[in-house]
């Protein structure tokens, strides 16, 4: 399965949270931090915003939100083509949720505001598209018509399902879904979902959690941060629900060889103003050690990424710093 980095996101709850600021706490559940070396080795700026930046080998893809546009682009991050545009076309887009890369080097599209699958390549042909029947936040898909979705359902709580559009079928997942039995529990754990190979990873941006998923087994790991914060609370204000002055815990999330790498917003008072990746084996979730990242054209990093030859990209805004992390 190819590697993807997939946002889970509440469109229909409203949730407010304070940037940590990069300070320490005083929190009982904390643990020091192992620092270990990083090298930035290059840094580029981009010709526009992109997002949700990933690479295929040597190219990589980019999402341009303004247009709803993706982008490809060399590794030194020059446009070489775009995909889509604004609009509810079938070449069109309104919301890219997420999106991957195939081995014929088309491009896996799910768009949650038109709650739409399609497979759409640079010369902007599609060659297949399904509407879902139920409204969706992202997916994966596995081929052979055959997807994992997730979406909000009542009580806002957050649902994985399979779905196969061959036979019509909804399933379920149950080993995932009995983590977030609780109301409201799509907004306290909102996050990012990566997808490598046979197993999905969910990172949550405002609770202390994180969970491994097998496809194969249907085994289930989940685990703390290094810090463990309590779970954010929920207020309930006239007809809607936010979230009661709740900390960004984590930025970003992505995968790298056999680790999972979290951009942190929980700082070193001995560090102030700098943001952190803490890095955690993918086989046990457990924590392994961490990288203190530099401030950039006086910005800090929100975006992580696999770039090429094993090094890992950093997106400061406009500005993408490159770096080399110790084995």
């Amino acid at each position: 399965m190819k590697k993807s980095k997939l946002w889970v996101s509440v469109v229909m709850v409203i949730a407010t949270g304070f940037l940590f600021s990069c300070e320490d706490s005083s929190n009982k559940g904390r643990h020091d931090r192992i620092f270990d070396e990083v090298v930035l080795v290059d840094s580029m700026y981009l010709e526009l915003p992109l997002y949700r930046i990933q690479f295929d080998l040597d190219t990589g893809y980019g999402y341009y939100y303004p247009e709803k546009m993706i982008f490809k682009f060399d590794q030194k991050f020059r446009t070489l083509d775009t995909l889509g545009r604004w609009g509810d076309g079938p070449k069109e887009n309104l919301m890219v949720r997420n999106f991957q890369i195939n081995q014929s080097r088309s491009v896996e599209i799910f768009d949650s505001e038109l709650n739409r699958f399609k497979i759409q390549d640079f010369n902007d042909s599609v060659y297949f598209s399904h509407n879902f029947s139920k409204s969706i936040l992202g997916g994966s898909y596995f081929g052979d018509n055959k997807f994992i979705v997730w979406s909000i359902e009542d009580k806002a709580k957050l649902v994985f399902d399979y779905i196969d559009i061959s036979s019509n079928e909804i399933k379920p997942v149950e080993e995932i879904n009995i983590l977030f039995r609780e109301d409201h529990s799509g907004l306290i754990y909102e996050g990012v979902v990566n997808v490598s190979r046979n197993e999905l990873f969910f990172t949550s941006y405002f609770a202390s959690f994180m969970f491994k998923y097998n496809f194969q087994t249907g085994e289930v790991t989940h685990s703390k941060y290094i810090q463990d914060f309590p779970l954010p609370q929920v207020l309930e204000i006239g007809s809607g629900v936010m979230l009661d002055n709740a900390a960004e815990l984590i930025l970003d999330s992505f995968i790298y060889e056999d680790k999972l790498i979290l951009i942190s917003n929980v700082g070193e008072r001995k560090f102030p103003g700098q943001r952190i990746l803490d890095v955690y084996n993918t086989k046990s979730l457990k924590y392994e050690k961490s990288f203190l990242l530099p401030k950039l054209n006086d910005t800090a990093p929100d975006e992580g990424f696999l770039h090429v030859n094993g090094l890992i990209g950093i997106l400061y805004e406009d500005l993408v710093g490159i770096f080399k992390v110790k084995d």
